[in-house]
């Protein structure tokens, strides 16, 4: 047996709302399900089966942050365990027409998975994120999660919902982790026109890596960097702790994504360290196996790091993930031998690094131009010392770059 939760708010008034997805989500389940909401106690349920499972729909009618008030006495009469639930909520620090699974981990400031968790005195349970974006300019967050979708967001509006609903089906028929692989992907936001394809015309992705301060990750984002990395290795020049990270973090706006670096961390240690420096991607440099690597992959995109020292470096085990490559002695600003790349044979997912700066982006990438990589990571020719960004190396870098596309 499993309960399906969507959190919103009761009343006509909230209807349609930015913090009522789940609500949406839970009514288009049940219509597909065919079976109706009743009444009972604090929540509105409804009884069905996804194949085999016999299946719970809860809507509680408590209010967003009084959710815990409905839920844990259904949880109880119906002797579940957290793993057996699946919650559906708003997510604000994810754009709209993003969505994914995330299995346990803090509420992340959103009220109703705050206070299930408190009641229920375990985070172990499985969240839907729908993103509803951050608020614009002018608008605090109450006001914005109370707020209906404009008429232009509908049409993706329904799109994301549906999914929602074939992802929820998914998760009780096929368990999380295919529901994972099946749908964290998920992104409805519009693709610019393909161009046609010419060689070292494609955008490269950026990721500047070994930020410390505020101020540069800033700037970074400023320039409009895909990436940036915090580096959570105690013996780096570069080392972040989790708090440190996460004023970092919360210094951004949605984008760029936040790269945590770990080296042959414990995934529990890793896990929670992601959490508290609200990372949404983990770079592995030490000696991860891909079996591990796949674990983390279970809670976040994960790039893989090698170090390159000669052809032997064997990547036939990782091609299923992204992969970067650095030199012999990441940090040190030394390149690793290019002409190596054919005999390497990277994913088509790859990252390139090492002793990339704006004196040599450009030629980089023309010297790798039949292995284009997808994006490339810059540390110490971006710096005026360890772990202190250089603004004018960092608008160089950019600048070069951009000129390529």
């Amino acid at each position: 047996m499993k309960l399906i939760v969507g959190l919103g708010n009761p009343g006509l008034e909230y209807a349609q709302t930015r913090h009522n997805v789940g609500f949406m989500v839970l009514d288009l389940l049940a219509a597909r399900l065919g079976v109706r909401f009743s009444h009972r106690g604090n929540a509105e349920v409804a009884e069905g089966r996804i194949g085999t499972e016999k299946v719970i729909l809860v809507k509680p009618h408590t209010y967003m942050n009084l959710s815990g008030q409905a839920v844990v006495p259904l949880m109880r009469f119906y002797k579940l365990h957290p793993e057996d639930m699946l919650v559906v909520q708003d997510d604000l620090d994810m754009p709209f027409r993003m969505m994914k699974f995330r299995h346990g981990g803090s509420s992340g400031g959103q009220g109703g998975i705050k206070n299930i968790t408190q009641l229920l005195g375990s985070e172990n349970f499985t969240r839907l994120k729908i993103g509803i974006d951050r608020p614009p300019p002018k608008y605090d967050v109450p006001r914005w999660v109370l707020s209906k979708f404009r008429p232009e967001e509908q049409p993706d509006l329904e799109k994301l919902v549906d999914l929602g609903m074939q992802a929820a089906i998914s998760w009780a028929e096929q368990g999380l982790e295919k529901a994972q692989l099946k749908f964290n992907g998920t992104d409805l936001r519009p693709r610019p026109p393909k161009k046609a394809k010419e060689t070292l015309k494609i955008p490269m992705r950026v990721k500047m890596c070994g930020m410390t301060r505020v101020e540069d990750a800033v700037l970074a984002e400023r320039l409009g960097v895909d990436a940036i990395g915090l580096i959570f290795a105690p013996f780096s020049k570069r080392h972040v702790t989790p708090e440190q990270a996460r004023k970092i973090s919360l210094s951004l706006s949605v984008l760029p994504s936040r790269v945590g670096v770990f080296v042959d961390t414990p995934l529990e240690e890793l896990l929670k360290t992601a959490d508290t420096a609200r990372l949404t991607a983990v770079q592995l440099h030490g000696n991860e196996s891909p079996e591990f690597a796949a674990q983390v992959a279970a809670h976040f995109p994960v790039i893989r790091a090698f170090r390159v020292k000669d052809a032997t470096l064997d990547l036939s085990e990782w091609q299923d993930f992204t992969v970067l490559l650095d030199g012999s002695e990441p940090g040190s600003g030394q390149a690793f031998d290019w002409s190596l790349l054919p005999s390497l044979k990277p994913p088509k997912r790859w990252w390139l690094a090492g002793g990339l700066g704006p004196q040599n982006v450009v030629a980089a990438l023309e010297a790798v131009k039949n292995h284009l990589p997808v994006g490339v990571d810059a540390v110490t020719h971006l710096e005026a010392s360890p772990g202190i960004k250089d603004p004018a190396r960092m608008r160089a870098f950019m600048q070069n770059l951009r000129s390529r596309d």
